[in-house]
């Protein structure tokens, strides 16, 4: 398939493809009025990608570029489903593990703490602590459940936990944690 040809299919697809939506809730289309002054703000270099990728005119490549950010904004829509999924998948994991099947939630990082880097472990602390009076760091009261710390840390903190496992343990750890992958497969 020739860039050209990909390109042009796009177009057409974008030409087709703008009505109105379907969804009352979700956000109106924006149609700017003046292409000059979006092209000011949005920079001519920048429309010019779009112009000379898609062999488009000024008012397709504005058109473009605002398509390109719908589409940005329905993957990280996306990408942020699959980072809870994994995240809960982890923490249900480890909390079976831990707490030796008793439980899809516990504290599991509390069997874990000296594994941990102490980056890892200020953001199990940020969670679970709060100032008190005169800038001292107490205890959150009511303690933070296990899910609660869970929701609470990013999507950074998990490479750092995985990558501190117990190498003994991750051939029982992560058929828990990823049942469905191939490599976890039970023979």
């Amino acid at each position: 398939l020739r860039r050209g040809a990909l390109a042009g299919s796009a177009l057409q697809r974008f030409r087709t493809n703008c009505r109105p939506r379907r969804y009352p809730c979700q956000r109106p289309k924006m149609r700017p009025i003046q292409p000059l002054v979006f092209e000011q703000i949005i920079s001519k270099p920048r429309l010019n990608s779009y112009r000379g990728y898609f062999k488009a005119t000024t008012k397709e490549a504005i058109g473009l570029y605002m398509w390109n950010g719908e589409v940005s904004s329905r993957l990280a829509t996306l990408l942020s489903y699959y980072e809870i999924a994994l995240r809960n998948n982890i923490h249900a994991g480890l909390s079976d593990f831990y707490s030796r099947g008793t439980s899809r939630s516990v504290h599991w990082y509390d069997q874990i703490w000296a594994q941990l880097k102490y980056e890892t472990r200020q953001k199990i602390d940020a969670v679970r602590n709060t100032r008190g009076p005169g800038g001292r760091t107490v205890p959150r009261r009511p303690a933070p459940s296990p899910d609660e710390v869970v929701s609470r840390v990013t999507f950074g903190f998990w490479p750092a936990v995985l990558g501190s496992l117990d190498q003994r343990y991750v051939d029982q750890l992560f058929p828990r944690i990823f049942p469905h992958h191939p490599l976890t497969a039970v023979p």
